[in-house]
């Protein structure tokens, strides 16, 4: 997990891809970022937008829960950005 947003709040692009580099993670999950409905309006969070869209290897998780077991992992190293999170988070 990693905190990527649009206005390079805790870090820079630049800086997520160094660190997605040094631990080539088989999933590497966006954190901390704005997400509609859910983050205050006020927050000075942007969305993960700006960076995921320089990224090619995307799955959009769309589910409330997930259960993963090591051999679910990809092959190649995915980013998983879960959908459904601010359903998830306020329905609680």
């Amino acid at each position: 997990m990693v905190p990527i947003d649009e206005t390079n709040h805790l870090l820079t692009y630049e800086e997520v891809d160094q660190v997605v580099v040094c631990l080539a993670p088989a999933v590497l999950i966006p954190i901390h970022y704005f997400v509609p409905g859910l983050t205050d309006p006020a927050s000075p969070l942007g969305e993960p937008e700006g960076w995921l869209a320089e990224q090619s290897n995307i799955r959009r998780v769309n589910t409330r829960y997930l259960e993963v077991a090591s051999s679910d992992l990809p092959q190649q190293s995915e980013i998983w950005v879960f959908e459904s999170i601010a359903h998830t988070i306020a329905a609680f």
